[in-house]
């Protein structure tokens, strides 16, 4: 324990990233230097980004999801910009980075909230936990929604609007137009305005409220065209199929 408080924060910090890196490439280097494209990331957004313009792309929503990803589609975008032999790469390291986000947030953020050894604890859980699974499952375009909703909870949390503060917006803003693990936090941060009444709240629930209109509006037009779900859902109102859906869904991501 005496050792652990001789190491600075920056320090720790900076060695669990490179062991971080150490470990993935050793456990996966194929994928980290050759990159490939993963289930829907390559069968529906690369596909769609081969044969449509840079504002289609960006634009894309899948027939039968229900929401707009916006950070999936930046990413794709990506993809067309650079030579074919590059292309995986580009969604492969640029996941990687969202994949480190929430430990770096909680680093920067929660360093005054915490005794050095669980707060040490915490980077590290937060740093290496996803790499336990299989790499070209954490490290892809559609899985970013999760990482950025951890770290919209992590913001919740710990940030007092001062540090880091154009960035967080901005993660704030691709959390929320990324499907809807993110948009589930923003009522926390009502309530945190309603005790607190800080400004930057606000700017926090004007992007949700905006993000929140877009999404339903994706959704509300999937739904009337019957294809969400690609139309199971509308099958006789198989409500079945929707609680299914929605108990799968929460004891996964939950968990």
């Amino acid at each position: 324990m005496s050792n652990l408080k001789k190491i600075s924060n920056k320090s720790f910090y900076l060695l669990s990233v490179v062991a971080y890196l150490t470990l993935i490439i050793n456990k996966s280097s194929e994928i980290l230097t050759r990159g490939r494209f993963f289930a829907e990331e390559g069968a529906v957004y690369w596909s769609y980004s081969l044969y449509n313009n840079i504002i289609d792309v960006l634009l894309y929503d899948p027939v039968g999801d229900g929401y707009y990803c916006l950070t999936c589609n930046f990413q794709i975008l990506l993809t067309k910009l650079l030579p074919i032999q590059y292309s995986p790469l580009a969604t492969v390291w640029s996941s990687i980075l969202f994949a480190i986000l929430p430990s770096y947030l909680f680093y920067r953020f929660a360093a005054n909230h915490y005794e050095k050894k669980l707060y040490f604890s915490i980077i590290w859980l937060l740093l290496f936990l996803p790499s336990l699974n299989f790499l070209e499952v954490f490290a892809n375009s559609i899985n970013t929604q999760s990482y950025l909703a951890i770290s919209i909870f992590i913001i919740l949390l710990f940030s007092n609007g001062r540090e880091l503060i154009r960035s967080q917006y901005l993660i704030i803003f691709l959390g929320f137009m990324s499907s809807y693990y993110s948009l589930a936090i923003l009522p926390a941060f009502i309530f945190k305005y309603y005790r607190e009444r800080k400004s930057w709240l606000l700017r926090v629930i004007f992007i949700g409220i905006t993000s929140s209109t877009i999404q339903l509006n994706v959704f509300f037009y999937t739904l009337l065209q019957e294809s969400l779900y690609s139309g199971r859902l509308q099958q006789k109102i198989n409500f079945g199929y929707l609680v299914e859906i929605l108990s799968h869904s929460i004891s996964i991501n939950f968990a």
